[in-house]
């Protein structure tokens, strides 16, 4: 009896964690904007910059076929699609990374809508005053996220015939590394 009570419980947590990951990380097939955070000052004396920050965390999101360029035009219709945010923060030995999904969602009781982070990794290191080992931890973390966001949206993606192309791919991307 202990061990069908264990099965049970076990089924029914993974059940959950499942639901959870679905909650955190579906998108309809929508692509992500990309937003940086600005660096700090110190990022400099290891010649770390946003522009390098920024390029390598696109061009995976470019070749996964996920980004979306936000649209800045004078009365453009408001764009919900996810986001991509990234932080690097520098001290003078350390740096912390962090790579955080954040989607728009509806508040059950008031039925607002605003974004919220639903999905974060992130790492504390040392950087050693270079800058590459910090950048290879973007691209491994946004790598990550490409990954996992994959696995939780392919089986939609794949059953949806009419996405909208403006609304990001079509496609979810293929397990990129």
């Amino acid at each position: 009896m202990k061990i069908l009570i264990f099965l049970l419980l076990t089924v029914q947590l993974a059940e959950a964690r499942s639901k959870m990951k679905q909650f955190q990380l579906f998108s309809k097939c929508k692509g992500v904007h990309l937003s940086v955070e600005m660096l700090p000052e110190r990022a400099e004396r290891i010649k770390l910059t946003w522009e390098q920050v920024n390029e390598i965390a696109m061009k995976r999101l470019k070749k996964a076929r996920l980004y979306v360029p936000r649209k800045f035009a004078v009365g453009a219709e408001e764009d919900f699609h996810p986001v991509l945010y990234i932080s690097v923060n520098v001290s003078k030995t350390a740096f912390s990374l962090a790579v955080e999904f954040r989607k728009v969602v509806r508040d059950k009781f008031t039925g607002q809508e605003e974004y919220a982070v639903t999905w974060r990794i992130g790492v504390l290191g040392v950087h050693g005053f270079r800058n590459q080992f910090i950048l290879r931890m973007v691209d491994k973390y946004v790598g990550i996220f490409i990954e996992e966001w994959s696995k939780v949206n392919k089986s939609y993606c794949d059953e949806e015939k009419t996405v909208d192309p403006t609304q990001g791919p079509i496609k979810p991307p293929g397990l990129v590394r």
